[in-house]
């Protein structure tokens, strides 16, 4: 059995189209009986729709029950919004595939600096945001401007800059939330290196995941040093963005994205089909 999580965002998939044995395939989604009768689902061994798809934990309730009664061999989640969900259930039922750890620091931008950093990879400074006190502490520790992003949505998108004690200030008037169990993953960080050198490295991931640490003057290297330590080999194309942060060519990386790309070639990862291949090929 092959389990789809479907977060309802965008057109549905053609996930059938897509995998050699679409017989056994069930999907999950958050998708209304109603949109579902404009989609081709005839094929699906299974279709379920929950209502409380983003706020519940009854998809890993149903998922853990299916293991139960038919054996999962994989899970695919292609959207962002889905990869911590699958990992946590790969962890639980033993399915190969990106773990919950990982997938956490691909979405989480501190997480990731933080596993970067442990390995040994120079990354930019940053630091969560709890409470309006962080803002003042970082402005006198790092100096501004400084800028706070959203430290777990999709691009890190910037929150506001602040250029001094008045800017923040004026940004937490009111307190960082109206409501406290609805506080902003937030986090802060120098924003300086808008004036300095950056550069984009874009690559395949290939190989083992051990390769040595470059020279952090070495950006390329350091690059793909870094995406072999936190990405799946096969899975996808990446773009590894790196700020110089000095006169000696000082490379640190800023954050790793997964590239859109081909979605039809990261199901049939996911699915376990590319590592049948290279099984065969071997």
């Amino acid at each position: 059995m092959l389990l789809i999580l479907d977060c309802g965002r965008g057109p549905l998939h053609p996930y059938l189209d897509w995998l050699r044995d679409p017989s056994d395939v069930v999907l999950f989604t958050a998708r209304s009986r109603a949109e579902l009768a404009h989609c081709d689902t005839d094929d699906y061994a299974q279709v379920r729709c929950f209502e409380r798809y983003d706020t519940s934990g009854e998809v890993e309730l149903a998922a853990v029950r299916l293991a139960h009664a038919s054996r999962i061999r994989a899970i695919v989640a292609l959207a962002v919004e889905d990869a911590i969900r699958a990992g946590a259930l790969r962890d639980h039922l033993g399915l190969p595939g990106q773990a919950r750890r990982e997938a956490i620091v691909e979405r989480d931008l501190l997480a990731l600096r933080a596993w970067l950093a442990a390995a040994g990879i120079p990354t930019l400074d940053g630091a969560a945001v709890q409470r309006v006190s962080d803002l003042y502490w970082y402005g006198r520790h790092w100096g501004y401007p400084l800028r706070v992003r959203h430290r777990r949505r999709a691009g890190w998108p910037t929150v506001v800059e602040l250029h001094g004690e008045a800017d923040v200030a004026e940004f937490t008037r009111g307190g960082l939330t109206s409501r406290l169990e609805n506080m902003p993953s937030l986090l802060i960080e120098t924003a300086r290196d808008d004036h300095r050198d950056r550069i984009v490295v874009r690559c395949p991931v290939e190989g083992s995941g051990m390769m040595p640490v470059p020279s952090p003057r070495d950006a390329a290297a350091l690059a793909h040093a870094a995406l072999a330590r936190v990405t799946r080999p096969g899975e996808a194309a990446w773009r590894v963005e790196l700020v110089c942060c000095g006169s000696e060519r000082d490379w640190r990386v800023d954050r790793i994205v997964r590239d859109a790309g081909n979605q039809a070639a990261l199901a049939r990862a996911q699915a376990g089909l590319t590592w049948r291949g290279r099984e065969v090929v071997a």
